[in-house]
């Protein structure tokens, strides 16, 4: 147990030293419940008080890739697909999208900044907060929280998804607020 938090302390202190550097006030860095492989998940919050999401694409999301294709390399004599982005274009991409999120109306957490640090780790800072349907009691589930669901859904079938799934998504929302 006391490895963990040694590692988990040093880990923050390389996440609060890449804010530094790019220019970011961070405070109360802690890392989130759900982690996902190849990317360090902390919460924080800014001078003002708001919440704080930052997302840190470490070196071993593309060492995998790499090694992975290396090995298909050598065993298959084939290559197999082609390597996905790299850390720098992984956080690029997802500030980008959700910049144009923002600006199509879904809700969303604000991009703060994006940025590869000295670390030598890719970092995004998102700004706000989000809950997962999972986290809600019962008596927060409301038709004004479901309905501002599926309206944020419909927006984003009509970007990400072929057009006759936007159509239905907004379909049943137009039968759903007569129910």
């Amino acid at each position: 147990m006391g490895y963990i938090t040694i590692c988990v302390a040093f880990a923050l202190w390389r996440v609060a030293e890449a804010l530094r550097e790019l220019e970011v006030s961070a405070d109360d860095l802690e890392p989130t419940q759900r982690q996902d492989a190849g990317v360090f998940v902390v919460d924080g919050q800014d001078a003002a008080g708001r919440r704080l999401l930052v997302k840190v694409y470490g070196s071993d999301t593309y060492d995998n890739q790499l090694f992975a294709k290396l090995w298909r390399r050598l065993m298959y004599r084939d290559g197999g697909p082609e390597l996905g982005l790299s850390r720098g274009q992984a956080v690029e991409h997802e500030a980008f999208v959700t910049l144009l999120d923002a600006k199509a109306g879904v809700p969303t957490l604000e991009a703060v900044t994006a940025g590869n640090p000295v670390t030598d780790d890719a970092v995004l800072v998102l700004r706000g907060s989000a809950r997962p349907f999972a986290s809600l009691e019962p008596d927060e589930l409301s038709r004004e929280v479901l309905m501002r669901s599926w309206r944020a859904l419909a927006l984003l079938s009509t970007f990400y998804l072929p057009p006759i799934w936007g159509f239905f998504a907004l379909r049943w929302l137009e039968r759903a607020r007569y129910l």
